[in-house]
């Protein structure tokens, strides 16, 4: 998403990109390319690098984005994604060499990156923000420092919780699957 034609925000799905997209609005900023346009086959709102680049033809902008716990994010996506039911969770994370065809075949075949390791977004350049430091003072702080970004209040939108509780065992399988993010995004 393009905002004011300065800044991009490079929307990671499942770490909040809808409610940051909201918020902006909601104070009245101008934003363009939302959500349902596609381009090269892919949901533009969730484009990987370099794709945003190639899309908005090297435009020089300030590039932002929201990261998140990638366990907490996974399961986020588990409990969000209409084609899975409990039988097909419990048969992806029955092994990990199980969750890693799976993911490896949704990331393949999916046009929205749902499940694609986080770091596949990021540039050199981009400014990041993590989820769990909140979406109200300190992000509104922030988006002024570091975007000269102004956002003084917040729309009323309810966040859903994630629902499915992974086991240990489970939670590993994801971190090993995961492990740049956990690395490079230090979680």
């Amino acid at each position: 998403m393009l905002i004011n034609k300065s800044i991009y925000f490079v929307h990671i799905p499942r770490t909040g990109g809808r409610y940051v997209k909201e918020l902006i609005k909601f104070n009245n900023h101008i934003c363009v390319l939302g959500d349902y346009i596609q381009w090269n086959n892919k949901e533009v709102s969730h484009l990987c690098f370099p794709d945003y680049e190639v899309f908005l033809n090297f435009l020089e902008c300030q590039k932002f984005t929201v990261v998140r716990n990638p366990v907490d994010r996974f399961v986020s996506g588990i409990n969000s994604d209409v084609r899975l039911n409990e039988k097909t969770i419990n048969k992806m994370l029955k092994s990990q060499e199980s969750l890693n065809q799976y993911l490896n075949n949704i990331i393949y075949n999916d046009l929205s990156n749902r499940y694609l390791p986080q770091i596949n977004f990021l540039n050199k350049d981009i400014k990041i923000y993590k989820y769990e430091d909140g979406f109200k003072e300190n992000f509104f702080k922030w988006s002024l420092n570091n975007l000269q970004l102004k956002l003084e209040q917040s729309p009323k939108i309810i966040l859903r919780r994630n629902e499915i509780d992974i086991s240990n065992k489970q939670k590993q399988y994801v971190e090993n699957y995961y492990y740049k993010d956990f690395k490079i995004l230090k979680y």
